[in-house]
């Protein structure tokens, strides 16, 4: 069937139909128009949800990395006592972290790391290479390539009762 026989099909179609059908056909129509819009602008307002929110998560700030004494440091203390007496460990760390030496500063260096949360550093493993076969992952006191003992680690231990 040609393009022409359908538009021919279709006209014979409309002629058949009456008044009242017509009426029908013509708020169908709209109804399909109007859910059809309804979808579009859904659909608008989904991609501009998905836009602000990867805009949002840009903007979060990275939280930073604190060494673990001053994680425990903040753990212990709640957010009012923070201005009370800080070890000087904490003050230089912070100082280093600023670039001011004023206490103020620092202290608000300290308060913002509580209210906006930190991570503690992981602590980094000691590896001592094997002094034979040079082997760089040796974590006990025995290297499991050559079979040499590593001495470094056997020092570590001393005073460790088991």
């Amino acid at each position: 069937m040609t393009r022409e026989h359908y538009i021919e099909k279709i006209s014979e179609r409309l002629n058949q139909l009456t008044k009242d059908e017509l009426k029908d056909v013509s708020i169908l129509t709209a109804a399909q128009l109007g859910v059809r819009q309804k979808l579009a602008e859904k659909e608008r307002i989904e991609n501009e949800i998905t836009n602000s929110k990867s805009q949002l998560e840009k903007q979060q700030p990275e939280i930073p990395e604190v060494p673990q004494f001053v994680a425990d440091w903040l753990d212990r203390k709640p957010l009012y006592a923070i201005n009370g007496s800080i070890p000087v460990e904490i003050i230089e760390w912070s100082k280093k972290q600023t670039g001011y030496a004023d206490l103020g500063m620092n202290i608000n260096h300290l308060l913002k790391l509580k209210v906006n949360g930190y991570t503690a550093e992981t602590p980094k493993v000691i590896v001592s290479p094997c002094p034979v076969c040079r082997y760089e992952d040796v974590k006990s006191n025995f290297c499991s390539i050559c079979g040499h003992k590593n001495e470094y680690v056997a020092v570590e231990q001393i005073g460790v009762e088991k």
